[in-house]
């Protein structure tokens, strides 16, 4: 991952660690200012991505939509309180884990079924539609090439079929393991304009690497694409991020208050743990 040339660019103005609102001293914010950055810089950015915000009915993007409309008048510290009343019996520190305070509730917004066809005839579950869920859990063995193969894995799968055979032309084999090959397809119930793909375990796995994190600038999902906007980045207690402006990479640092060009040390000192991607199609 490099930097581009950065000249004569307007870089915008972010939020800081902490803050304050009515009283209300905020603490350990870097669990949500790197999400709600990475959001904010897509979104002044992009008209399409606005409107499918503010479109949409549910609570957490409902909420991202008022504490978008607030970053962009620079009322970051009330920003930051709105957001975090999402998360119950949550106090003024923020102290813990992005996935908690922020990821886990974008991620809700993805619900889907799975339709797994087995291709033997007779096999005794030859068609199972299984029970609906929540969220994006893309979860692979295998290594993968960039995010796009691992969306692609989530979507669609084969496994092993563990059914029962339950009717052959001899009457052999019944009731034995089928063992044939069964084909999963994701189908989408409800959706979101965002989407956030954790990447933690595949990097720390070696199933992904971090070099091969920036080859899915976008990514389709059936007829929908999205955009990659950031990834945040852990180290020793703190999360930091790699956002865009304009396409160009800057490194977000809540602790330093403003955009600057990535750490020449980032990639040995920081792990990757999700990746942002915002609807533009």
């Amino acid at each position: 991952m490099t930097n581009t040339d950065k000249k004569d660019k307007i870089i915008p103005q972010v939020m800081k660690w902490g803050g304050c609102w009515k009283h209300i001293n905020l603490t350990n914010t870097c669990t949500i200012d790197n999400g709600l950055t990475i959001l904010h810089l897509f979104y002044i950015e992009n008209e399409q991505f606005r409107y499918l915000i503010s479109s949409h009915q549910s609570e957490a993007l409902n909420t991202l939509s008022t504490v978008m409309t607030l970053m962009s008048e620079h009322n970051y510290d009330q920003a930051k309180l709105v957001w975090a009343k999402l998360s119950p019996n949550v106090s003024s520190n923020l102290f813990g884990d992005e996935a908690d305070f922020m990821m886990s509730h974008l991620d809700k917004l993805w619900k889907s079924k799975i339709i797994s066809t087995c291709t033997r005839p007779s096999c005794s579950d030859s068609f199972i539609e299984y029970r609906e869920e929540y969220g994006f859990r893309a979860q692979t063995a295998d290594s993968i090439d960039d995010i796009q193969q691992l969306v692609d894995k989530w979507m669609h799968k084969t496994v092993s079929c563990a059914s029962c055979v339950s009717d052959t032309e001899d009457n052999q084999g019944i009731g034995e393991v089928c063992n044939s090959v069964r084909k999963e397809r994701r189908q989408i119930v409800e959706k979101s304009p965002v989407l956030v793909v954790r990447v933690y375990e595949h990097v720390l796995h070696d199933r992904l690497l971090p070099g091969n994190l920036m080859r899915s600038k976008q990514i389709k999902i059936n007829d929908d694409v999205f955009k990659l906007a950031g990834i945040t980045m852990y180290k020793e207690g703190h999360f930091c991020a790699i956002v865009f402006v304009d396409g160009v990479m800057y490194w977000y640092d809540g602790l330093v208050g403003k955009l600057s060009c990535l750490p020449s040390d980032y990639s040995s000192l920081y792990f990757p743990t999700h990746a942002i991607f915002c609807q533009i199609k």
